[in-house]
């Protein structure tokens, strides 16, 4: 099963679920500023997530 089956199959039964990102420098839960934006709030590190 892909990661489309199950995205798929998440938007078929109304859920979404939040996927917590973690940074890869201090490996704590990065904030999302804005829709597929995180920063992680110890470091300051962007990640930037592509749809």
């Amino acid at each position: 099963m892909g990661i489309n089956d199950l995205k798929a199959e998440v938007e078929q039964m109304g859920v979404t679920i939040k996927k917590t990102m973690y940074c890869a420098y201090c490996g704590i839960p990065m904030v999302e500023i804005s829709y597929g934006k995180h920063r992680c709030p110890s470091c300051n590190q962007m990640y930037e997530q592509e749809q």
